[in-house]
Parts: C-alpha cells; structure tokens; sequence
C-alpha cells in the first residue's frame, strides 16, 4: 500500500504541474482503492482465522474435560470388593467332600 500512496502523490504533484491527463491520476487513486480493500479484506480474514484458532482451542479443552469426566465415572464404575476374594475359595470348598474342606481353610 505504501507504493500506491507514492505513485497518488506523485500522480497527484504531476497533474498540478501539468505533466501528466487525469487518468494517470485516476488510475493512481483507483490502485490505492485496491490496496486498501486488499488490506482490508486480510484483516477481516485474520479476524475469522484468529476467531477459529480460538474456537478450536475450546474445542480441545471441552474434549479434554469430557475425556477427565469419563475416567472419573469409569473408576467410580468399576467394582473393587474383597467379597471376591472369600467367595471363591468357598465355593471351590463346598464342591469338595466335606473333610477335604477342611484344608482349604
């Protein structure tokens, strides 16, 4: 955009002095108008990018509280009783002959 302002001004400096039509000058504003709707539209296009890299980053940190919360709830799911560990043996010693039993004690 700086090389659209010099090329006005210097558009703008030879028409005053006579040395160049009117379209070299209107040519020289209509670039400038570009560059600045170039310029423009970048900055508008770098909000967006900006708006998803955030959006995105949400999206990670949303993922990783839900990925916390389902291990919570799977260690609050999961069965630890010592119950198992008495009811087995026992169960293996009532198929025994009651005397043999005895040594499984």
């Amino acid at each position: 955009m700086p090389l659209a302002r010099r090329n006005l001004e210097r558009a703008e400096q030879l028409m005053k002095d006579a040395l160049v039509p009117q379209q070299s000058l209107d040519e020289a504003r209509g670039a400038l108008e570009m560059a600045m709707n170039r310029q423009q539209a970048a900055r508008s296009q770098l909000g967006v990018a900006a708006a998803r890299v955030a959006q995105a980053g949400a999206a990670v940190a949303q993922a990783r509280a839900a990925t916390e919360r389902a291990q919570e709830e799977l260690n609050n799911a999961t069965i630890r009783s010592p119950i198992l560990s008495g009811l087995w043996p026992a169960i293996r010693a009532s198929r025994l002959d009651p005397i043999e039993s005895l040594r499984y004690e």
